[in-house]
């Protein structure tokens, strides 16, 4: 079960770990006595449980904080948070030693006291990932090739080289870390993605389509893993284009991931129109961070419903721009259903689509099966 932190007060979360970090730390040789001028009593407290009334005396205060951590030191309690953090490693395929990265970066989210302490000590940028690799065991390269890979992932919204400035996990993520150990890595990712239900249709209901060639194409599509697989479903409204893409993806054992946004920006958790960004910003930005969490060697299928106002924005001066949703089109590494009301796009977003299917209204004959069947054991 997830825990949620946000709900945790104080925000004094894994404390063996923080405690351990921070020591590990002032050891660096990358923190002096100077650094700790505005370190106080509380952020002690939050970091490993006891206060401690500091000296003014610069020296003084460096060794008495230090054997004030070292004392408190206990191993081998959050073993839970480290097993997880290397599941969700280990699924986004990152660098051997990615895990102890994402668990320094879960305990300085969960325990404001050691967030603070470092933001307070930090050293000369030139030296950051030097100190963060002290902290965690690793030398400054496998930092910055474990930050690379980081960035690469689609969870932080800015690629960014110091890992200061990739702590901030989506918060779905951060609760699934922080909660009981997980037997998978779509454990973690649950919160992350709208899995859809089974379809109500069966190909004996579409009968007025053939949809033959679509099945063939998109098995082939999923089980290779072929790059830049966009199928474009258009019709009218209410003709079960939905329907028909979840009848698609049971019919070749693939899961159906909708893309939606979860809010303003991919760390928050509800869902939040409002905001200055855009909704077919959010929705491209939320496809590059679903591809990038799904296991490759997991069959699945992402849908785009009501995908005209993404083309539209991208066609508007204001909007993403033509290229961002080109180069989206081109090199999106899971096959992805695009489904629109509108018969008419641009022909620059057509060319790009590798399987084009025009969802009609069927006829009267079908339209009678479809109805008996939704309507059966009513009383009408």
């Amino acid at each position: 079960m997830a825990r949620h932190y946000a709900e945790l007060l104080p925000a004094n979360m894994y404390q063996s770990l923080a405690t351990e970090f921070a020591y590990k730390a002032m050891k660096s040789g990358y923190i002096d006595a100077s650094d700790l001028l505005n370190v106080k009593g509380s952020m002690v407290k939050s970091i490993c449980g006891t206060n401690l009334k500091l000296t003014n005396e610069s020296l003084e205060k460096f060794e008495q904080l230090t054997k004030h951590l070292y004392d408190r030191i206990t191993k081998g309690i959050d073993s839970d948070l480290s097993h997880n953090c290397q599941v969700l490693a280990n699924g986004l395929e990152l660098p051997k030693h990615a895990w102890k990265v994402i668990q320094l970066m879960v305990v300085m989210t969960t325990n404001g006291g050691l967030n603070e302490f470092i933001q307070h000590v930090l050293p000369a940028d030139m030296y950051i990932n030097a100190l963060f690799g002290s902290m965690i065991g690793l030398d400054e390269t496998e930092i910055i090739n474990v930050n690379s890979a980081l960035s690469e992932t689609g969870l932080f919204r800015d690629c960014s080289i110091h890992l200061l400035d990739l702590v901030g996990l989506p918060r779905g993520i951060v609760d699934g870390l922080i909660g009981d150990k997980v037997e998978s890595y779509t454990e973690l990712i649950a919160p992350l993605v709208q899995l859809q239900p089974r379809s109500e249709l069966t190909f004996k209901d579409i009968t007025h389509l053939d949809m033959t060639a679509l099945v063939e194409f998109l098995t082939v599509a999923v089980n290779h893993s072929i790059v830049g697989t966009n199928i474009l479903l258009f019709g009218p409204a209410g003709t079960g284009k939905t329907q028909i893409s979840r009848l698609l993806a049971d019919t070749i054992g693939a899961a159906l991931i909708a893309i939606k946004p979860l809010g303003k920006d991919i760390n928050h958790s509800a869902t939040d129109y409002e905001s200055n960004t855009s909704s077919p910003r959010l929705r491209l930005q939320y496809h590059r961070l679903v591809q990038s969490v799904v296991s490759y060697d997991e069959k699945t299928l992402l849908v785009i419903d009501e995908c005209e106002d993404i083309i539209n924005d991208a066609s508007s001066q204001r909007g993403v721009g033509r290229e961002v949703l080109h180069t989206i089109l081109e090199t999106n590494t899971t096959p992805t259903i695009w489904i629109c009301n509108d018969e008419t796009y641009p022909e620059s977003f057509v060319r790009r689509c590798t399987f084009v299917k025009n969802i009609h209204i069927p006829d009267n004959r079908v339209m009678e099966n479809l109805i008996n069947k939704t309507s059966k054991g009513l009383r009408l």
